[in-house]
């Protein structure tokens, strides 16, 4: 089945074009050096993956799965988190 062809306002178009450029310069990304932030090559033992132990989750609510990050924002750091429900794999918090 055909995906929807989106469409976008005029203005939608224009703040689009606002935020990519500065002053009539094209504004590009900047690369940054990538920071491991987790040392692999250690000699502490590893916890063992209980969820892999018990096979596939077919009940709700059973376990869930996180995740944290930081993004920059113009007003300082954000701190992001997300918790997914591993059997219906939906975001819950």
């Amino acid at each position: 089945m055909a995906r929807p062809r989106r469409t976008y306002t005029k203005a939608f178009k224009i703040e689009a074009v606002r935020l990519v450029t500065d002053g009539g310069r094209r504004v590009t990304a900047v690369a940054r050096e990538f920071k491991h932030t987790a040392d692999a090559d250690h000699a502490q033992p590893v916890a063992p993956n209980r969820l892999a132990q018990i096979g596939p989750i077919t009940q709700r609510d059973a376990a869930y799965a996180t995740d944290a990050t930081y993004i920059w924002t113009r007003q300082g750091w954000l701190y992001l988190t997300a918790v997914m429900d591993q059997c219906t794999r939906r975001i819950v918090g």
